[in-house]
């Protein structure tokens, strides 16, 4: 039986620390193997990256309330692969 390898996440957390905002935003990739075994469930991706940011983020991110979310759910072409100046990032509102 051949083995097929999961197809890439469509999607990636980006997230900022509000307890350290001179740092630059941080992004969560979902492995594809993860998100595969997760969404054998009844789950659709948008769901499982829920759960991703309630597993791995930290609660006081998960927490915050302010003017700006402390993360956002980013199709992942949205996100750079150019890390040249990847201190640089910041989210957008």
């Amino acid at each position: 039986m051949q083995r097929h390898e999961p197809p890439p996440p469509r999607y990636c957390i980006v997230w900022r620390d509000p307890q350290q905002p001179d740092t630059p935003v941080r992004i969560t990739h979902p492995a594809p193997a993860w998100l595969a075994e997760v969404m054998a469930e009844p789950m659709t991706e948008e769901k499982a990256m829920e759960r991703l940011a309630l597993d791995t983020l930290p609660a006081h991110v998960l927490a915050h309330r302010g003017n700006r979310p402390a993360f956002v759910f980013v199709p992942r072409d949205q996100v750079p692969t150019d890390r040249t100046f990847r201190d640089a990032w910041e989210m957008a509102a």
